[in-house]
């Protein structure tokens, strides 16, 4: 039964025919795109292109975004570990301990995972 109705309305977007599909316009027509993606994926004519794209930003954490024909279709952001480390560029505590910052520590086998 899915089958027929998924097939019929294949048929009439590709034939070309005016359907609620083709005829919307403006804010509608990411619908229309949306329904025939759907389509595509139903009858087994899937096309799209997935592609990941990592970003290294400067605080050391990485943006991991996925992208399905231009969309964003998720979006994550994954913090360092950060680990205090001396810092010598400030001027030492009046007990001569130096002072601490935090700065991020990256493990390779985490980024290969990724």
């Amino acid at each position: 039964m899915y089958a027929q109705k998924v097939s019929a309305a294949s048929e009439i977007i590709s034939s070309g025919k005016k359907t609620a599909a083709s005829s919307f316009t403006g804010a509608n027509s990411e619908y229309a795109k949306l329904l025939r993606k759907t389509l595509a994926r139903a009858t087994g004519d899937d096309s799209t292109q997935i592609s990941t794209v990592k970003r290294f930003k400067p605080d050391g954490s990485i943006q991991i975004t996925t992208y399905e024909d231009g969309d964003i279709v998720s979006q994550t952001k994954i913090r360092p570990h950060m680990v205090p480390t001396p810092d010598l560029s400030a001027p030492p505590k009046p007990d001569g301990s130096p002072q601490i910052k935090f700065e991020p520590r990256f493990n390779l086998l985490e980024l290969l995972m990724i």
